[in-house]
């Protein structure tokens, strides 16, 4: 950030998307990973003014992403696919998407002097 930081104009845009995935802890005080306070805090701490900080996904394509990922480096759970849709359904009503985001999106511009 202090990179992209020194080689913008004044003004100037700064678009990116990090990981997310897992479910926030500690919550506003998650600063440790890639969640909306923890990327607030980098930009502003790094000279950046937010304008969208922007979660992408969420539970669904959280769960098809890494099930998509097992399903191609474990034989064994192709034999579950017919099953998902009842773990699927369980999860929902567990209230696991607070969130959970695929990842996010950020625009920021750099500071005017």
């Amino acid at each position: 950030l202090r990179e992209c930081h020194r080689v913008l104009k004044p003004g100037g845009s700064l678009v990116l998307t990090v990981p997310g995935v897992w479910p926030l802890h500690e919550a506003p005080y998650d600063y440790r990973r890639f969640t909306e306070a923890g990327l607030r805090k980098l930009l502003s701490t790094n000279g950046y003014v937010l304008e969208l900080v922007e979660a992408q996904g969420g539970l669904w394509a959280c769960i098809g992403q890494l099930l998509a990922l097992e399903l191609t480096h474990t034989a064994w759970l192709r034999t579950l696919v017919p099953w998902t849709n009842l773990a699927f359904a369980a999860l929902e009503r567990r209230g696991s998407r607070e969130s959970l985001a695929l990842n996010w999106l950020v625009r920021a511009r750099k500071a005017s002097p």
